[in-house]
């Protein structure tokens, strides 16, 4: 099985998962995610945080006009208004 239902709103993608709204998406593919849920069901109300960590080299991250790109292997997330921060060796990126 590709997800493994940590908690209540926990849930490791350990394979593919594509996430997206109206602002942007996110894709991993060959790289696990953690995603924590927005809502009572672990996906289908939304996901607040998806955490991908372990990559082998670290994301390019682009910014332009508002909008995030970030890009690595197995990983592309691109986003309109968000920003990325740092904090340490995270990059965080915040939707707004």
């Amino acid at each position: 099985m590709n997800l493994v239902k940590l908690g209540p709103t926990e849930v490791l993608h350990r394979r593919w998962v594509k996430l997206g709204n109206d602002r942007g998406e996110l894709e991993c593919l060959g790289v696990a995610c953690l995603t924590v849920a927005a809502g009572d069901h672990p996906l289908f109300h939304g996901v607040r945080t998806a955490v991908v960590a372990g990559l082998p080299a670290e994301p390019g991250v682009r910014v332009a006009g508002g909008s995030v790109q970030l890009e690595a292997s197995g990983l592309r997330l691109r986003f309109a208004d968000a920003r990325p921060r740092r904090e340490g060796t995270e990059i965080h990126i915040d939707v707004e």
